[in-house]
């Protein structure tokens, strides 16, 4: 029987841990939202647009603007996004194409 119980209070104990864990917040993560892919979509309270990281998920370039992830063909400030390189995404309208550039490029290191 005293087995039993220590079970249970070990079972117990796992699950508020798994609980709490689940709550916490990670400092380093930034703050996203998914954007709509819709033409009219517009994506920040200011006029600046801040590219603030790129990053590879699944195959694809994903990218950071202005605290929202964007994806090729999505809409940025009524310009679509035609492409995401590692440092920059490249923005098009009927006006021309323009782009975003990282605030701080990273730099590839070398395979050993």
């Amino acid at each position: 029987m005293a087995k039993f119980y220590f079970l249970i209070i070990i079972i117990f104990s796992l699950s508020i841990q798994v609980a709490v864990a689940k709550t916490i917040n990670d400092p380093t993560k930034p703050k996203l939202q998914k954007v709509n892919n819709k033409k009219n979509n517009i994506s920040s309270k200011s006029n600046k647009q801040q590219l603030t990281a790129i990053f590879l998920k699944k195959g694809n370039y994903q990218a950071i603007i202005n605290d929202k992830l964007y994806r090729r063909g999505d809409f940025f400030n009524n310009k679509k996004i035609i492409a995401i390189k590692s440092n920059k995404v490249l923005l098009k309208n009927e006006h021309g194409t323009s782009h975003l550039t990282l605030i701080s490029p990273f730099k590839k290191q070398k395979k050993n």
